[in-house]
């Protein structure tokens, strides 16, 4: 329903003799919301002679007035009309001009997959990375996905805050063919690709809608899970006793063994004997990892410790196929909770175990070599991976370096003896 009330633009004090202009004031619903607008008519009269919308018929020109008046309350309800039967509300940004100049025929909404199709083809020409094209083609799979399971419409209107909300959770939860779920910080890249498209569809004239500028239409914070575990907590799992829970024990050993090896859940499947090979003085795991090796073709191969060793002899070398991630996930909380672990430990938690470990240990196992195993291509990258606080780093400069090693007694006291 759309209500259009015709009202004078005045002010408390102002006398009944003043002219003052006609204003126009739209009330109507879209998608169970409230739009107001308003705006000038053109026409003026005096305070006096306006009364019930309409201006005083004795009045000199109220008859073109009020036919004027008339000509736009029913364009407006026309317009609303006419876009209630075609399924297509009217945007509030066009409705004015709609309204004065009588362009009153309801457009045709853009089609939001060709518009999407547009921005790829935009940022093709314009030399985006490999990396951003990725990310941007993924995003319209996803969108053309969703809006298939959830029965939805893509169109600008649409991408509101209730899309927002479903859409971000669809993203958490997606789970790949192997079982591997988006981290957080690649659901915020999806969210930020959305919100560079949408913007771009504005800039262009074809997104008149601003619900992505909401504060709660936001990107997931970026900030990277830095949980690892100490070798005692890795101990304690080890050493739990699980008669009575069985199902957990194949989750402890995949967990144990990805902790001993950096790898991420989707490689899971690829430790299996054909890809072990004995070496003078071991074993070595050989594989492509999932993630890098479609553009690189990057093999890896990662020496296997003790504890992997004993842990793949229990299965003859072969490993079951694990469960879900998001199953694994779960199961590790448990696992934790009964090892008495206060962590939020999941699957991606064995990779940063793994390359913390390596880089504390006491062997002094050079950065470039771990690198090779975590397959991060530049010190930058891999430093932002660990999980090492400012005491910890402070503490391995006086391990490593006995200059920072020094028999303080009381210095902060005033005693300015070195011991």
């Amino acid at each position: 329903m759309i209500n259009v009330i015709f009202a004078l633009n005045r002010r408390k004090d102002d006398a009944p003799d003043m002219e003052r202009p006609i204003q126009c004031q739209i009330r109507y619903i879209v998608n169970g919301e409230t739009v107001r607008m308003n705006f000038a008519t053109g026409q003026t009269c005096k305070i006096r002679h306006f009364k019930n919308q309409k201006v005083y018929h004795t009045v000199q020109f109220a008859t073109q007035i009020n036919a004027r008046l008339n000509e736009i309350r029913k364009r407006a309800e026309r317009l609303y009309r006419d876009a209630v039967e075609q399924g297509k509300m009217p945007v509030k940004e066009k409705l004015k001009d709609q309204i004065l100049l009588g362009t009153y025929k309801v457009e045709e909404e853009r089609d939001l997959v060709t518009d999407f199709a547009a921005f790829i083809e935009y940022h093709n020409d314009k030399g985006t990375s490999k990396g951003s094209m990725s990310h941007i083609l993924n995003l319209k799979t996803h969108l053309e996905q969703f809006a298939k399971r959830q029965r939805f419409t893509l169109t600008y209107d649409n991408i509101n805050l209730a899309f927002y909300g479903k859409f971000l959770r669809y993203l958490q939860d997606y789970e790949h063919r192997d079982g591997a779920t988006y981290q957080e910080n690649t659901v915020g890249n999806f969210i930020k690709k959305l919100k560079m498209f949408l913007n771009w569809a504005k800039g262009n004239g074809w997104n008149p809608y601003d619900y992505y500028h909401h504060p709660d239409f936001k990107i997931p914070d970026k900030r990277v899970d830095n949980i690892y575990l100490e070798q005692s907590e890795l101990n304690a799992l080890a050493a739990l006793d699980l008669r009575n829970r069985p199902h957990l024990n194949l989750t402890r050993h995949w967990f144990l063994l990805a902790c001993e090896t950096g790898m991420r859940y989707s490689d899971y499947i690829q430790l299996k004997k054909s890809n072990i090979r004995e070496v003078a003085s071991g074993y070595d795991f050989i594989y492509e990892p999932r993630k890098t090796s479609k553009s690189s073709k990057m093999k890896v191969t990662v020496p296997l410790s003790v504890t992997a060793v004993q842990i793949l002899l229990r299965y003859g070398f072969d490993m079951p196929r694990p469960v879900s991630n998001q199953k694994m996930n779960k199961g590790l909380k448990e696992l934790a909770t009964l090892a008495g672990i206060d962590k939020n430990v999941g699957t991606h938690t064995a990779r940063r175990t793994f390359a913390t470990l390596c880089y504390k240990g006491e062997n002094e196992i050079p950065v470039q070599a771990i690198m090779k195993i975590t397959g991060h291509r530049t010190e930058k990258e891999f430093y932002k991976y660990l999980c090492i606080d400012g005491q910890e780093n402070a503490d391995m400069f006086r391990q490593k370096d006995e200059r920072y090693r020094i028999a303080a007694s009381g210095l902060l006291e005033g005693n300015l003896k070195i011991v």
